[in-house]
């Protein structure tokens, strides 16, 4: 396994000094997308590491485009970009670009923000994008977001890409040090095989994998899934988790949600609960799909 350097190319930002953002990825903060067949791996990092403050990020994706948001809370920062993966005929290797986000991606988060009761601040601009790039199968890539031109320090994400999850799940181990295990680092996975509304398939796909699993509907809402609950959110226990099927009822609508494989790593039947957000706005492009980290609440919320 490689790990590759492509930089922006140029100074994206710059970061106040002291540079004290956190490196998301040792601190328990990262995603994964799966797209045509592969799975992307994002880690945000600080170079040289630093422990104070954090960083809160946003994966989705599109078509054949993943979204990807960085906020730096600490310094007011916001940076995005969408990636586009194009296998390689004949090949193991991905055609990797890094493009402009698309401002419907952008404005997704911002609700977020809003509903929060909180401000996001404007994109930093992005000066300069890299040309698309040939990698290998399993090779690990660094895109360097900002950079201090003083101190040297840089913000950059880290990336794999591979058709093989156990890639990932090795390079993902790798990047650790050993450290207690908490419930916070147990995470669900869903490979869609099919999604059921009342008996009807919604066209969907990809691999997707976090702590709290989400859908946007066009006319319900957006529904946050987890197996447990989390305090200062308004989950409620309204189905179970059956190997790799999700059920659920909320409203009178019955959802089925199937995988390839099963959503927990050891399998078996849990509770699941659910949080059904019925005014959230709808998504542009219909159905969408995703994974995300909570921020922590006060339990009164």
């Amino acid at each position: 396994m490689r790990v590759l350097v492509l930089c922006f190319g140029s100074v994206l930002a710059l970061l106040a000094s002291g540079d004290k953002v956190a490196a998301q990825s040792r601190e328990g903060g990262l995603g994964t997308v799966g797209i045509k067949g592969m799975t992307v791996l994002f880690m945000s990092d600080l170079q040289p590491a630093s422990s104070n403050s954090e960083t809160a990020d946003w994966l989705s994706a599109s078509d054949d485009l993943i979204h990807r948001v960085l906020y730096d809370k600490a310094r007011g920062l916001n940076f995005g970009y969408d990636l586009r993966l194009e296998p390689v005929e004949g090949s193991t290797k991905v055609r990797v670009s890094v493009e402009p986000i698309s401002p419907s991606a952008m404005n997704r988060v911002r609700e977020d923000f809003d509903r929060m009761g909180k401000s996001m601040p404007e994109p930093s601009d992005i000066l300069r994008y890299l040309a698309p790039q040939v990698v290998e199968d399993g090779d690990a890539f660094s895109l360097e977001i900002a950079a201090n031109r003083h101190t040297g320090v840089k913000l950059v994400d880290l990336l794999m890409v591979s058709r093989d999850p156990l890639k990932i799940q090795q390079f993902e181990e790798d990047q650790y040090p050993a450290r207690e295990f908490t419930i916070d680092d147990v995470h669900m996975m869903m490979s869609t095989k099919k999604f059921l509304v009342n008996g009807n398939p919604i066209a969907s796909g990809g691999t997707i994998s976090g702590p709290v699993l989400a859908f946007r509907t066009p006319d319900r809402g957006r529904f946050l899934l987890s197996f447990r609950p989390y305090e200062g959110y308004a989950f409620r226990k309204a189905g179970v988790i059956l190997v790799n099927k999700m059920t659920f009822t909320v409203d009178g609508d019955r959802f089925e949600w199937v995988s390839n494989r099963p959503v927990m790593s050891g399998g078996g039947k849990w509770d699941l609960w659910v949080l059904h957000e019925s005014d959230y706005p709808p998504s542009a492009s219909g159905w969408s799909f995703g994974a995300m980290d909570l921020p922590k609440r006060p339990a009164n919320r």
